[in-house]
């Protein structure tokens, strides 16, 4: 896989990761009453290590990929 393919499937991948989030959150935020037993702040840390700790792992994959390939 050449050195354009390889970064951009993954910053692909941590924009999708990113949008899921979001949607996650929106969903949660829809459904959230405040009979619920977890605080929203928690529901929404949970949601953040699920999306956007893997977001975050593929975009510096890509810029490390992209900084070694340049050689």
């Amino acid at each position: 896989m050449g050195k354009w393919k390889s970064t951009t499937l993954l910053l692909i991948a941590a924009g999708c990761c990113t949008l899921g989030f979001l949607i996650a959150i929106t969903a949660d935020a829809s459904s959230y009453t405040s009979a619920d037993p977890l605080p929203f702040w928690v529901l929404l840390a949970a949601r953040a290590l699920e999306f956007l700790l893997p977001a975050l792992i593929c975009a510096v994959g890509a810029v490390v990929v992209k900084v070694k390939r340049k050689d």
